[in-house]
């Protein structure tokens, strides 16, 4: 059974207990709602996906719909989290606040913990997430969960977004039959959100920024972003945020992927490796091995590895048993020295003698790029059996503001692994990317006699005029 098998059995027995004690509905909250958002707002389905366009008021309907959650039940806890503590403060907190005082609700707001507690005791908390560390802070913290809100999913690392949502949020909404609500602006049509969108299970909700009556004329936004941007409405930026449609964008899209990269198998013959690794505790420990033959311009993908939740001992048992399968062949091997890699690095150098360097992490904008180049030329290749990795290359895209210079969110693990490896078979192989020579080999050696003579004739000169024999 598959994780997303296992997700909706669970959600699928909270919803046979949730029709023992429906909630009552607070119509004050849904009264204050456009109409866009009073569906989406009024819908006790335990497990939602809202997509919808900016300007249409997603994120006030979801600060209705967790003030619904709040007061339906006494002493609940209510969770929002959007990309990190600054965003959700400045877009939510006060105006969490503030809506709730104009509904004339009793709050008490503690600013430093970012948690609202109203009058029937129940609680609503503000707050973000950036890493697999960030997120289990929240783990087992909040008994008697009612609803849990992620903001702003288009934003979210894939893998950090499935982390969160099956190892955290899933077992803190079993106590009490909680629900779920992920939301944003629709972004690339792959990973956790655009799958959520598509789930049968889900309860959907969309609306356009024509039903949000506190904006002005919607063609007329459309019309001054496109003019900035220097593009029309077909533009997959434009598509993504005025019109809410999930299109690829291949300017952001970091690595693309060619019909020619994949291919049934590996070649035969002797193999060269390097193997690149990402270590983590909370995220998964990655290692990627790439590989290439003599006399073949080609770098091939050899193999993945992704594990989470590992020791230390087991990241380096995990290193160590694809080292020594690639032992004859190996030419270099790296890893992340950050967090806790640096020990993990010396304690398999030092008690394992597997050779590990130091990746290097500087300038990660032009290691994607080399990467990418790799990918776009044809130079990289990739076996058919290593599918999933090659849906994950697809994920990763440029900052809007900084296309080709910023990576946007969390690069995913085994795709830093890659990177890392990469760069390192670029390192050894920059002799193989020389245009080959098709002069006669007479007329090469020639020409190296002659620099060898000229050079000697230099180094003689230098010394005659040290000696004041020559001017």
């Amino acid at each position: 059974m598959s994780l997303a098998d296992e997700l909706d059995a669970v959600f699928a027995a909270q919803a046979a207990k949730a029709t023992q004690h429906k909630p009552a509905v607070p119509l004050d909250v849904l009264e204050h709602c456009h109409s866009g958002q009073r569906e989406a707002v009024g819908d006790d389905t335990l497990l939602q996906c809202w997509v919808t366009a900016r300007r249409a008021g997603k994120t006030r309907g979801l600060i209705y719909r967790m003030l619904r959650a709040a007061l339906s039940r006494e002493n609940v806890n209510v969770l929002y989290l959007t990309t990190t503590i600054k965003r959700g403060v400045d877009t939510v907190w006060h105006e969490l606040l503030l809506i709730a005082r104009e509904l004339g609700l009793e709050v008490e707001a503690n600013h430093t913990r970012h948690c609202a507690r109203l009058g029937n005791g129940s609680r609503i908390w503000v707050s973000g997430c950036e890493t697999r560390r960030e997120a289990d802070e929240w783990r087992g913290v909040l008994p008697r969960t009612a609803l849990v809100c992620i903001d702003e999913a288009q934003d979210w690392g894939s893998d950090l977004l499935l982390y969160t949502y099956s190892a955290v949020i899933v077992p803190s909404l079993v106590d009490i039959v909680g629900a779920f609500v992920v939301a944003g602006t629709p972004g690339s049509p792959r990973g956790f959100f655009w799958e959520m969108h598509n789930r049968q299970n889900v309860g959907q909700h969309s609306w356009p920024m024509s039903s949000n009556p506190h904006i002005g004329d919607p063609r007329e936004l459309i019309r001054q972003a496109c003019e900035v941007r220097g593009c029309d409405e077909t533009d997959p930026s434009i598509r993504r945020e005025f019109y809410g449609e999930f299109v690829a964008d291949e300017q952001r899209q970091i690595f693309a992927l060619r019909p020619e990269t994949m291919i049934p198998a590996l070649p035969t013959g002797v193999w060269s490796y390097v193997i690149g690794a990402d270590f983590g505790a909370v995220d998964a420990t990655a290692v990627v091995v790439w590989g290439w033959l003599v006399d073949n311009p080609r770098v091939y993908l050899i193999e993945t590895q992704a594990k989470r939740g590992l020791s230390a001992s087991a990241q380096v048992a995990l290193v160590k048993e694809v080292a020594q399968r690639r032992e004859r062949g190996l030419v270099g091997i790296v890893g992340d020295p950050g967090g806790g890699g640096k020990a993990i690095i010396i304690d398999l150098r030092q008690e394992h003698m597997i050779p590990m360097e130091p990746a290097e992490k500087s300038g990660k904008a032009s290691a994607c790029r080399l990467l990418g180049d790799g990918l776009r030329t044809g130079k990289v290749l990739i076996p058919e059996s290593e599918k999933a990795f090659a849906n994950t290359l697809l994920i990763p895209e440029w900052d809007p503001e900084a296309i080709g210079d910023v990576v946007k969110g969390h690069m995913p693990d085994v795709v830093d692994a890659a990177i890392y490896g990469y760069r390192k078979v670029t390192a050894l192989n920059h002799e193989r990317d020389k245009p080959k020579d098709e002069r006669p080999q007479w007329q090469i050696d020639q020409e190296k006699e002659l620099d060898r003579l000229a050079e000697q004739q230099q180094r003689e000169e230098f010394y005659l005029r040290e000696m004041g024999l020559m001017r």
